[in-house]
């Protein structure tokens, strides 16, 4: 029995619709990497001041977080990996200093574990 040509089309244009979001979702998440990584010393305890380059890092992941829908959760499971994926968690009493310290209202949540996805 052969199928409709809508639905076969339907399922194509899901499939493409699927493939470039999961792009987009990746390219995000890398961004967030690369970005976070400038935050990251000082969130864990490492560093003792917030850099110039965290600051920049974070005004650049405020812009994607406001520009695209699923960046806020995106940069948060990012965020939790990194700590995750170094052993380092991230010192609660430091994340209020970024933004206060950066002058720049965080779009994104950081924290060690929490969901993304609200």
């Amino acid at each position: 029995m052969a199928l409709p040509l809508g639905f076969c089309a339907m399922t194509i244009f899901l499939l493409v619709c699927g493939f470039a979001n999961a792009q987009a979702r990746s390219h995000i998440y890398e961004h967030a990497w690369q970005e976070f990584s400038n935050c990251f010393g000082f969130s864990t305890g490492v560093e003792s001041d917030v850099s110039i380059e965290c600051c920049t890092s974070v005004t650049t992941l405020n812009r994607m977080a406001k520009k695209f829908k699923n960046a806020p959760g995106v940069i948060c499971h990012c965020i939790e990996d990194m700590a995750w994926a170094y052993r380092t968690p991230y010192v609660a009493s430091r994340i209020p200093d970024i933004p206060i310290q950066c002058n720049e209202h965080l779009s994104f949540p950081i924290s060690n574990n929490m969901d993304c996805n609200k």
